[in-house]
């Protein structure tokens, strides 16, 4: 029997100063596995956010078998992403074992500040999953603008 035990740490930029709402909106974020945002040249869209400086990390116990950011399919959802495995299977671990991964990225509201966060969600949305968001306002996580922890 396998046993998921697993958790997403995401972490956000949020800025609504005057120069970040003068940017125009980028061109919207399409579907694609993690590592290509991570690789993505600029910003995207969802809404009227503009996302860029994707991150991610894996760590776990008990020798589990981590997904690579190639293996985590990014969906753009309202106002932010759903996260699942490309192969459409559920995160899963051993009995024992946990999996954690930390997804990073900044987001700026465009042209105005009429929402208070983005979101986010895990695909299937059942099993020992916690999820938990940090934001930032008018500033960054760790050392740079692209979300490297």
């Amino acid at each position: 029997m396998r046993f998921l035990s697993a958790a997403i740490f995401l972490s956000f930029t949020v800025s609504s100063s005057s120069v970040a709402r003068a940017e125009s909106l980028a061109p919207p974020c399409g579907i694609a596995n993690l590592l290509a945002y991570q690789q993505m040249d600029g910003s995207c869209s969802v809404g009227i956010l503009n996302f860029s400086g994707f991150g991610f990390s894996a760590s776990g116990t008990g020798d589990a078998l981590l997904d690579s950011a190639s293996q985590i399919l990014v969906t753009p959802a309202t106002n932010g992403f759903n996260f699942s495995q490309v192969s459409h299977e559920p995160f899963t671990v051993d009995m024992g074992q946990t999996a954690n991964y930390t997804i990073n990225y900044n987001f700026v509201i465009d042209p105005a500040p009429v929402l208070d966060g983005a979101g986010m969600s895990l695909d299937p949305p059942f099993g020992n999953v916690t999820a938990t968001q940090f934001y930032c306002n008018d500033g960054f996580f760790g050392e740079s603008a692209a979300g490297a922890p």
